[in-house]
């Protein structure tokens, strides 16, 4: 293994500037309370979350996987972009880059993220099925336990030979659902590590597949169901 003084300055830079991130990530995960007056940032809204999720979990608790989706994609955004650019030249066969640890500062909430994302799409299929394809008189408990059988793969080309979703969104929601699997069955650092290679395009394409599924069974988007939430909560 290499030492950290075989390293070019470039490649030193990066080393720094990861280590610092990574220790600010975990003092903030520590702090205290924040003090009423200060401004906006990640842990202000993290803290926001806490004190409303359980009014949300009441009201709606498929509103509080929502919100917890666009918070790690909030996270995971402003985590991948922290890491600064080293100020020298990068050697032509870098032992360390910019790009690997960026994948390293984010691999835990992209896991959390992609799990979750795997999760929302099943409930949404299952119940995209049972509402939009089985016939109200032949909808039961039972029913509903098949449909919850099936792969997810199944409950893909259901949605897509009746029609309620076309071959480019199948195919978004098959990688999306692929990149869950990759993860929860694949939980070594290899497994992860080629699914956090595409994880910028990854992020927005999985999101996007929630998102089309949760519109064609509520018909508003992610975004609007949690404005709806807080317009009605009469907190």
């Amino acid at each position: 293994m290499s030492s950290f003084n075989e390293l070019s300055d470039a490649e030193q830079a990066l080393v720094d500037d990861f280590v610092r991130k990574s220790a600010e990530k975990r003092d903030r995960l520590a702090e205290g309370p924040v003090n009423a007056n200060s401004d906006l940032d990640e842990k202000t809204v993290r803290e926001a979350f806490v004190q409303i999720q359980s009014v949300i979990s009441e009201t709606d608790p498929h509103a509080l996987r929502v919100l917890t989706l666009k918070r790690l994609k909030r996270e995971i955004e402003s985590k991948y972009d922290s890491i600064i650019s080293p100020p020298k030249e990068m050697p032509a066969d870098p032992k360390i880059t910019r790009e690997d640890l960026k994948r390293l500062l984010i691999k835990d909430e992209a896991t959390n993220y992609f799990l979750l994302v795997g999760g929302m799409i099943e409930q949404l299929s299952i119940d995209l099925i049972f509402e939009k394809v089985i016939r109200e008189d032949r909808q039961s408990d039972s029913q509903r336990k098949q449909v919850k059988r099936m792969p997810q793969t199944e409950r893909e080309e259901i949605l897509y030979m009746t029609g309620i979703i076309d071959s480019g969104e199948k195919g978004k929601i098959g990688r999306a659902y692929g990149t869950r699997n990759d993860l929860a069955h694949n939980a070594d650092d290899t497994a992860v590590t080629d699914v956090l290679n595409n994880v910028d395009s990854d992020i927005e394409r999985a999101y996007d597949a929630v998102e089309l599924l949760h519109k064609k069974l509520y018909g508003i988007d992610l975004n609007q169901r949690l404005s709806n939430l807080l317009v009605d909560d009469p907190m």
